[in-house]
């Protein structure tokens, strides 16, 4: 079984490459979807986090925007959260890679936006073999975020500075997928590097 990594700064097109992969059937483990099903049903989650944040606590589950509040209000929650939802997602992850490593899926990918910050493209245990990093022009990257609701200037500072530059990440991977130009042409790449690692 062949395992993707597959990152890229945030407002670059990874959500959009996701589901490419998803279309040509490649079994897809989004990171970002594990953390919002954890604020919304791990009970230890909910009770951890709405001690700590009691603001992002109503309706019986944790939200996400008043939790990002607390860490424009301080960056330093940031830390905090991760230490609390990391190795929780750590373990949907791992169930992931083994649920279709028995049921032999011929390839599979980890859609992770932190990949390299946390050395998961490193770490043996989630035993990735080859990452992708989506990447497009910054010009490109801020237009995107900027026209996402409730993005600010000062979000957009915090969400950046915890991320490992652009030209850093594409360094480190084995395929890079530029989406600055058109779908069709994001696609293209994609089926290239499939058909590239299947050979």
């Amino acid at each position: 079984m062949i395992i993707l990594g597959l990152t890229g700064s945030i407002a670059m097109g990874k959500s959009t490459v996701a589901k490419m992969l998803r279309q040509l059937k490649v079994p897809v483990h989004d990171a970002d979807q594990a953390v919002h099903s954890l604020l919304q049903q791990d009970h230890h989650v909910i009770e951890v986090l709405s001690k700590l944040f009691p603001d992002a606590y109503h309706g019986g589950y944790i939200h996400r925007k008043d939790l990002s509040a607390n860490v424009v209000k301080d960056p330093g929650n940031l830390k905090k959260i991760e230490q609390i939802l990391h190795p929780r997602v750590k373990d949907k992850t791992l169930s992931f890679i083994h649920r279709h490593f028995r049921k032999k899926t011929p390839v599979i990918c980890l859609d992770i936006p932190l990949l390299f910050e946390k050395e998961i493209d490193r770490n043996p245990d989630y035993g990735i073999d080859y990452v992708i990093t989506v990447s497009a022009p910054h010009f490109i990257q801020r237009s995107r975020l900027m026209a996402r609701p409730n993005m600010t200037a000062d979000k957009i500072k915090i969400l950046t500075e915890n991320q490992m530059p652009d030209h850093q990440k594409r360094k480190r991977s084995d395929f890079i997928v530029e989406t600055g130009l058109s779908k069709a042409y994001t696609l293209k790449q994609i089926r290239k590097i499939l058909s590239e690692i299947q050979k």
